[in-house]
């Protein structure tokens, strides 16, 4: 079932997508030497990554993220990292992909 959920979220489409380009690029170890050639292939390679790049993609919450010891800091800066971190889990792609599998799980008997 997370095969074919996975298969169909286009924003997991989007990072498998980054892996392979990075993976392509990691066994790309040649470079050329003119730098007019090395220039654009730079700025190419720049461009297709910023294009894929999950990160610079506006992130809509995916869940709601309840603490469950609810702690307030006094401290505005802490409270400030707190409520961060859990904007960034509740729209992270993976932690939503593994509460539907733990939820695959519960149903299976």
């Amino acid at each position: 079932m997370s095969a074919k959920r996975t298969s169909a979220n286009p924003d997991l489409m989007t990072v498998s997508r980054l892996a392979k380009l990075v993976e392509a690029r990691k066994d790309k170890t040649l470079k050329p030497l003119e730098r007019t050639a090395w220039q654009a292939e730079h700025k190419q390679a720049k461009a297709d990554l910023e294009a894929l790049d999950p990160k610079k993609q506006e992130k809509k919450p995916l869940m709601e993220v309840i603490a469950l010891n609810p702690q307030t800091s006094s401290d505005p800066r802490m409270q400030r990292q707190l409520d961060k971190w859990k904007d960034t889990l509740a729209s992270d792609l993976w932690v939503d992909e593994t509460t539907h599998i733990l939820a695959d799980m519960k149903k299976t008997p």
